[in-house]
């Protein structure tokens, strides 16, 4: 999704920097109500498991 930048900060914490943007952005449509269920699990071994059986690995 696109949207219009609003504001821009730059700060810095230590030897960090950080770009903060405030944008706008138009609300989406709505889903279509379905009879499907999902549950998401979130863990340390996989990042995220679905009630469908899907794995997703961490980053490496």
């Amino acid at each position: 999704m696109a949207g219009k930048v609003k504001a821009i900060a730059v700060r810095r914490e230590g030897r960090r920097w950080y770009v903060i943007l405030t944008v706008e952005q138009a609300v989406p449509d709505l889903l279509i109500a379905t009879d499907s269920v999902v549950g998401i699990n979130l863990g340390i071994a996989n990042v995220l498991a679905t009630s469908d059986g899907a794995f997703v690995p961490p980053p490496s």
